[in-house]
């Protein structure tokens, strides 16, 4: 985790540290061909949930309609039905999707919370709405918006088309200014900085 984004308490041993989000070195992943082009137009809001949210296809689709934008709509399988995207309505709704190559190319990030996803997100840059759902989905929204990276976090059982229309338009507003955090975020070092640092106060 990012001490960015958790930081340190002052009753925790020094053993106990938050080392950055952990460094992925693998392949980013190959989009969906129809993701693909999709995104090599204008940058679209990308909205998912998670694995426990219950993203309604049909109500982000009607709020990005509703602010004007374009959108990328991501579930786990059953989430939704992929055919249910109309990339000529400026909507595509996909069961999966590689993050670390879609959040980059989105206009701004609507998401669950949850840790993975709140660190991709970061990661990208991107401006980031949180729609909670429960356990530590609420904290990594409110640290979102102390941050400035996003305004303050919605609740699942609250979202409505017109509130997350209205977040759409928020996150994308050119006359808003939202932090980004990539350059702090990809110059973390993880666990081995700490380890040394530690050794080096303790020998």
């Amino acid at each position: 985790m990012s001490p960015l984004v958790v930081p340190p308490a002052p009753d925790w041993p020094e053993t106990t540290l938050p080392t950055g989000f952990r460094v992925e070195t693998g392949p980013v992943g190959e989009p969906d061909p129809r993701l693909r082009d999709f995104a090599a137009g204008a940058p679209p809001v990308c909205v998912g949930f998670g694995s426990v949210g219950d993203a309604d296809a049909d109500l982000v689709t009607a709020a990005a309609r509703q602010a004007g934008r374009r959108v990328v709509v991501v579930g786990p399988e059953g989430f939704a039905d992929p055919a249910a995207g109309s990339e000529s309505a400026g909507a595509l709704v996909v069961r999966s999707a590689p993050f670390r190559w879609l959040f980059p190319r989105s206009a701004a990030v609507i998401h669950h919370g949850g840790a993975g996803t709140t660190a991709e997100s970061l990661r990208a840059g991107r401006p980031t709405g949180v729609v909670a759902t429960a356990a530590d989905q609420p904290y990594f929204g409110r640290r979102v918006a102390q941050l400035g990276a996003g305004p303050s976090p919605l609740r699942r059982r609250d979202l409505t088309v017109d509130r997350l229309a209205s977040l759409m338009s928020t996150l994308t507003d050119p006359n808003r200014s939202f932090r980004s955090y990539a350059g702090e975020i990809a110059a973390e070092r993880g666990a081995a900085d700490h380890i040394v640092a530690y050794l080096r106060r303790t020998s």
